[in-house]
């Protein structure tokens, strides 16, 4: 069956026609008697290379979506006879649905479910469906399935279409789906242009097969708007000529499969299929050709955000400001939504997918599979009264914990303290006016102490926050705030550096306490970091083009 793709619409509109172009090859048709043939090299239910064997390697690259509660919802395109369909749904209970422009497999797995229904053989709660469809002709609502596999399929179709069909399974797969596919591609041999060896381009032509090098699937991949760092294709080349090799001594070498073999087929036959195979393994041995397997992941559309959260919690332990599941992190995601690290799990075990994505009231957004961290609460409340907040990291760093055990605030007695503290205005402008009168409200404030994970909790360290972006909690940690998830990591280190410095300027009481600044050097200190960094003019440019300005 050939098949076209017609030019788009647009806007309802038909768009002008332009001539069709074949996306699809000739050889997606196969007799009952060919099928049956390649049972016997392939294996029960199977008539891609690899079999069961292909199967299995492809269910430990799916397997963390394979075990989604309730089943994965799979889209098998091309699925053959429904092998890999009728693995997945009786062994991890998936849901499959299997797509195919022959008909004669379509009957023969449909007959086939039906047989294995009879014997009860899916007892983990998966189903099968399958159907005749084009998949260049499919339309599937937006995350739809959680998988989407495919087995020596991409061959028959035209590069142009696989663009177009990558792109598809993006926009088909749920946040966090996965793509995998295994096909035929070009082998070491191929130059850097892509150009396949004269040999090979002379096997692809006499075929009409579209064939790219690994490498092309991950750039083409990516192009559709799949993440570089959770897209692979491996080349399999060593393990196709093995699992060939197998695969043609299962019915050349003496024994039951050989004489089952000969009873439908001839002695020619047998000897056409082994030179065959011969060649297939020569061609991948030569780098003309080989087998490719791509894996592409679905990321959800905050997943970079996760990622930071994530890696920032991380960054806390390595530094140790925590241990163990101590502490939490988030990141504001929306006016609504922040997001945060999960209750009780240790650092080994914490991925990106792990962060819990909490709503305006603290608690986990539908469909999240962790539990919120047990400040959820506390962290809600900070987002909730200061919207210049973008970022909260809760430690228990040495230094800190030492002050809030001891319910002793941090003055600046260094002058870096400052950048913890609320801006001060300018008191001395006859315009203007300081919010802060006193200076022993400088400081980063104790708050009083409450169980983790109150309500009590959340509202002290609120109120002694204000406008800071630190507080110590007694006999606990602290909490600190940024404009970011960096700014937040940054005022953290910062914070347990200057409760180290203020703790040992304690140890020197027999040379006197340490001496707070001033507000009048607070401000002056203030004044100067508005100029301070790369980024930033000098004052005395500031004034001068000031100056400038009055004259003109």
């Amino acid at each position: 069956m050939l098949e076209t793709m017609r030019a788009p619409q647009e806007n309802g509109v038909a768009a002008p026609q332009t001539p069709a172009k074949i996306y699809m090859t000739k050889h997606t048709q196969y007799t009952k008697e060919s099928i049956t043939t390649f049972e016997e090299t392939f294996g029960a239910n199977y008539m891609s290379a690899g079999g069961e064997e292909m199967t299995v390697k492809t269910a430990e690259a799916l397997q963390s979506v394979l075990a989604k509660p309730g089943g994965a919802r799979i889209l098998d395109v091309g699925f053959g006879i429904g092998g890999p369909a009728f693995y997945f749904a009786e062994t991890f209970g998936a849901h499959v649905h299997g797509v195919d422009v022959n008909p004669v497999g379509v009957d023969m797995a449909q007959k086939e479910a039906v047989r294995r229904a009879s014997n009860n053989q899916n007892k983990v709660g998966g189903s099968t469906k399958f159907e005749v469809l084009d998949i260049g002709k499919a339309h599937f609502a937006p995350a739809s399935y959680d998988i989407i596999h495919s087995r020596d399929v991409m061959v028959h179709l035209s590069s142009e279409f696989k663009d177009q069909l990558f792109a598809k399974f993006r926009e088909w797969l749920s946040p966090g789906g996965m793509v995998c596919i295994g096909d035929y591609c070009l082998g070491t041999n191929t130059s850097v242009s892509g150009a396949p060896s004269p040999a090979m381009q002379k096997y692809l032509d006499a075929r009409g097969y579209h064939m790219m090098t690994p490498a092309e699937y991950s750039q083409r991949f990516v192009q559709a708007g799949f993440e570089p760092d959770y897209t692979e294709a491996q080349d399999l080349a060593l393990w196709y000529c093995s699992v060939c090799q197998t695969e043609i001594d299962r019915v050349s070498l003496p024994g039951p499969n050989r004489d089952k073999f000969l009873e439908q087929h001839s002695e020619k036959a047998l000897t056409g299929l082994q030179k065959t195979y011969s060649d297939k393994i020569q061609m991948t041995l030569r780098g003309d050709r080989s087998y490719v397997m791509v894996t592409a992941t679905n990321l959800p559309a905050d997943y970079i955000l996760r990622k930071e959260v994530c890696n920032a919690y991380k960054q806390l332990s390595k530094v140790g400001q925590i241990m163990s599941c101590d502490g939490n992190v988030s990141a504001r995601a929306s006016k609504e939504t922040f997001l945060i690290t999960p209750s009780g799990v240790n650092i080994p075990d914490l991925s990106p997918d792990k962060m819990v994505l909490c709503t305006n009231d603290g608690k986990a957004c539908k469909g999240e599979a962790y539990k919120p961290s047990s400040e959820s609460n506390l962290h809600n409340l900070i987002y909730q009264n200061r919207p210049d907040v973008g970022g909260i990291v809760h430690a228990h760093s040495i230094y800190v914990c030492a002050l809030a055990c001891c319910r002793i605030p941090l003055p600046p007695a260094h002058y870096a303290v400052c950048e913890l503290l609320q801006e001060v205005q300018d008191f001395s402008s006859p315009t203007g006016g300081s919010t802060v009168k006193n200076v022993d409200d400088m400081v980063v404030k104790c708050a009083p102490y409450h169980t983790y994970g109150t309500k009590e909790l959340g509202k002290a360290t609120l109120d002694a926050l204000g406008k800071n972006h630190a507080v110590l909690l007694a006999n606990h940690g602290a909490v600190v705030v940024g404009a970011d998830m960096e700014c937040a990591m940054y005022n953290a280190e910062r914070l347990e550096r200057e409760c180290e410095i203020y703790w040992r300027c304690l140890q020197m009481g027999s040379v006197g306490p340490p001496k707070p600044l001033t507000l009048s050097d607070i401000q002056s200190l203030q004044s100067a970091d508005q100029t301070y960094g790369q980024e930033h003019r000098d004052a005395e440019e500031v004034e001068e083009s000031e100056t400038s300005k009055e004259n003109q």
